[in-house]
């Protein structure tokens, strides 16, 4: 008898994990929409207008911190770097502070370039800058670039820091724009 019973919980087990997966797979139907992705590739739709095409670029990280020998700048800094002797100029002032400095990364300029993002000098803990998208756009390039804040009255650690972050891309010799956006954590 109790076999039974045991029987039956698990067959009321098994049709409520169907149901709810059923559920969940029919909420997740893809909705109407004007963007369409393909293969990293973003296509904008809109009504009255020519399609245009975006695409996504890789990104690699080369290097990312929250201390850097740029802190001798007090604003925020972006570069976008398409030669070795930049190149070795930034790599050396990041790495200003460290003894030895580590290898240089080899950048091949005729097919990839640099994109580097410096927060500033910061009083505290708690703050970060990232590159988090490169899309190429029919006339120039959108970097989207995340500022992470310390909400006002939080608890950080009391040093100074300067948040950076280095990506290397496909080069392009389209205008390159910083688009900001922050977060509170």
């Amino acid at each position: 008898m109790k076999i039974m019973e045991f029987s039956k919980i698990v067959k009321m087990i098994f049709c409520i994990i169907i149901i709810t997966s059923i559920i969940f797979i029919s909420s997740c139907e893809e909705q109407d929409s004007d963007i369409f992705i393909k293969d990293n590739t973003v296509e904008n739709e809109t009504a009255g207008s020519d399609n245009f095409t975006e695409r996504k670029l890789l990104l690699v990280t080369i290097s990312e911190g929250s201390s850097s020998g740029h802190n001798d700048y007090s604003d925020q800094k972006m570069y976008v770097i398409k030669n070795n002797s930049e190149w070795i100029s930034l790599w050396g002032i990041v790495y200003s502070t460290l003894i030895p400095q580590p290898d240089i990364p080899t950048i091949n300029f005729e097919n990839e370039m640099i994109i580097a993002v410096f927060q500033g000098n910061l009083p505290s803990g708690g703050y970060n800058i990232r590159i988090t998208q490169i899309l190429e756009k029919e006339n120039y390039i959108e970097v989207s670039v995340k500022e992470t804040i310390p909400p006002e009255g939080s608890t950080t650690i009391a040093v100074i820091t300067s948040p950076y972050h280095i990506v290397k891309t496909e080069r392009t010799d389209k205008e390159v724009i910083f688009k900001k956006y922050t977060e509170f954590t």
